[in-house]
């Protein structure tokens, strides 16, 4: 055996030492850049189309709380006069990590009329994203004396079934307003959203202007004419005190009523496939996964992340991501994460698909693409929205869940002189251990049957409320059908498929296909969809959806207490 001398042993423990500080060197360097990898400076308008002598708030957030003050704006002068400025902070924590943000908060008026650039804005070695700003002619001056003003606008005087229109109610005044309200928005066919509202200020021949904006994302449900009804805004001038004991809080009642809008609705083009309508501002498709797939082992998960977003788009409108049926891998969808948020051009909905992969053996096979086609209703023209094939590697091999049966696989029990006597030592110990085990079943039977009793009292009450729901859904269903009514046919049967069963996720009839694979309901379906999206001109009846329905139901009752489970991924 070597002898190590002193000096060696010193020289050894230095190396370790050393090893030791470049590791935690080389760690504390991995997360110092990742942070800087993953931190962003994100900028954002609350609208990009102004004129001049409005204001428009700028938004810049730092993903990694970083002191947003040290941003340099003075580019920013160059096409923008900087009227107010705010800060905010906000912390979320997600399995116990801390998400720390900061923003900061500019209200911009623009200094010439045109399309105007907020240039990238630096903070360090990070920058903002470029936006363009259009900036129109002034306001007109309102005329005569007027201080108060109440008008309606919509983006578009054509749209697409399905497609989004955003009407906007604008109020403007001049003088201090409260009390403000707007009569309720009622549309026939046709769904609509209240998305976030808007107040900036205008300035109006050296006068200024509150200015209030509420919007609505509408989503027609049919072709034709959708008609927008004029509103009516009520408000009350608000009078400033003259003394402490003058009790006047308001004025005059203010009333105005904004004009109405005709929309031309087009049905679904001819030429779009098959499949689930989508017209949108855009639409897109990305993929993430929790480990890279050219590492995946056999009898290993790995998960897939799918995000389907749209602008323009409510996030129930977006078709499910059906997995493909591969030899040797195995796919588990995930329940879909449905989404809805908004930018300044209105509606931004997501479907967000978790779909679990585990390969079975070793090889190599390829995921194909996925192609979503959606209608670009800016340009009027079919576009597809593709996530690229990929390549799975897949190593290793997969254990066998059987224990093997030869002899060599079973250790053997050997035994000294001392077994008899902790044999013996054992059994003493045997008694207490039995009356234990006796009381400790018995509890669990107690809190079992009391488990039992109460789930099933509130099954009981679930069930009970599940089929009178489903009962009068069912009746206002077979009543559209006999008044041959397309559009309450289709939302009374999505209504009754709900009520039906409230575990399904249904949210379009091609859910509601998918889920009950009836080729005759299928058929009534499509001539259903047809009618009140197509541009077929006879009119729809109802006899046949009505009979479909009735039999399912009953053939539902025959089997009463069989779970039907959602077929969307097959």
């Amino acid at each position: 055996m070597k002898v190590c001398s002193v000096n060696e042993i010193e020289k050894r423990v230095n190396q370790v030492k050393a090893g030791n500080l470049l590791s935690s060197l080389t760690l504390s360097l991995y997360l110092w850049t990742s942070q800087f990898a993953f931190a962003e400076l994100i900028a954002e308008v609350d609208r990009d189309r102004i004129s001049m002598g409005d204001t428009m708030r700028l938004s810049i957030t730092a993903t990694d709380g970083e002191d947003v003050n040290g941003i340099n704006l003075r580019p920013l002068l160059d096409n923008f006069d900087i009227l107010q400025r705010s800060t905010s902070s906000n912390t979320k924590i997600i399995n116990g990590i801390a998400d720390r943000t900061k923003q900061l908060n500019l209200d911009l008026t623009p200094k010439r009329k045109g399309t105007l650039s907020i240039p990238a804005l630096r903070s360090g070695n990070r920058s903002t994203n470029l936006i363009l700003v259009s900036v129109s002619e002034a306001a007109k001056s309102p005329a005569g004396n007027e201080i108060f003003l109440f008008e309606a606008e919509v983006d578009k005087r054509e749209a697409y079934v399905h497609g989004q229109v955003i009407v906007t109610f604008r109020v403007q005044n001049a003088i201090p307003l409260g009390d403000m309200s707007i009569s309720n928005l009622s549309l026939e066919d046709a769904f609509y959203d209240l998305l976030e509202q808007r107040k900036f200020q205008r300035v109006i021949n050296n006068r200024t202007w509150e200015v209030h904006e509420v919007r609505y994302a509408i989503f027609p449900e049919k072709s034709g004419l959708l008609e927008i009804p004029a509103m009516t805004l009520s408000a009350r001038e608000s009078l400033p005190r003259r003394n402490m004991f003058d009790l006047r809080q308001s004025g005059r009642l203010l009333r105005r009523t904004s004009e109405s809008f005709s929309i031309k609705i087009l049905p679904r083009p001819p030429s779009f496939p098959a499949g689930i309508w989508l017209p949108a501002r855009e639409l897109s498709i990305e993929e993430n996964w929790s480990d890279p797939p050219s590492q995946i082992r056999a009898g290993e998960s790995v998960t897939r992340t799918i995000t389907l977003r749209g602008d323009g788009l409510q996030g129930a409108q977006l078709p499910p991501i059906t997995p493909p049926i591969i030899n040797g891998l195995k796919f588990y969808p995930d329940q879909p994460k449905i989404n809805n948020t908004e930018n300044q051009y209105g509606r931004v909905g997501e479907r967000v698909e978790n779909i679990a992969l585990v390969p079975t053996r070793e090889g190599n096979w390829k995921i194909p693409e996925i192609r979503v086609p959606w209608w670009d209703t800016e340009n009027k023209i079919l576009q597809y929205a593709i996530l690229p094939a990929r390549e799975i590697n897949v190593t290793g091999s997969v254990v066998s869940s059987e224990l093997g049966t030869s002899s060599n696989s079973i250790s053997p029990i050997s035994f000294n002189e001392n077994t008899d006597s902790n044999l013996n030592k054992t059994n003493d110990s045997h008694a207490w251990k039995i009356v234990a085990t006796i009381s400790a079943v018995g509890w669990l039977v107690t809190l079992i049957i009391l488990y039992r009793t109460s789930n099933q009292g509130r099954r009981a009450t679930r069930k009970s409320n599940n089929d009178e729901n489903e009962s009068k859904c069912y009746k206002i269903l077979v009543e559209a059908c006999i008044s041959n009514d397309a559009s309450a046919a289709r939302k009374s049967f999505l209504s009754w498929v709900a009520a039906r069963d409230d575990t399904a996720s249904i949210h379009s009839i091609a859910d509601a296909k998918k889920y009950f694979s009836d080729l005759k309901l299928d058929h009534a379906l499509s001539d259903l969809e047809e009618k009140n999206y197509g541009s077929q001109a006879s009119p729809w009846i109802g006899t046949e959806l009505s009979s479909i329905v009735k039999r399912l139901r009953k053939d539902a009752k025959v089997r009463k207490g069989e779970n039907v489970d959602l077929a969307l991924y097959q």
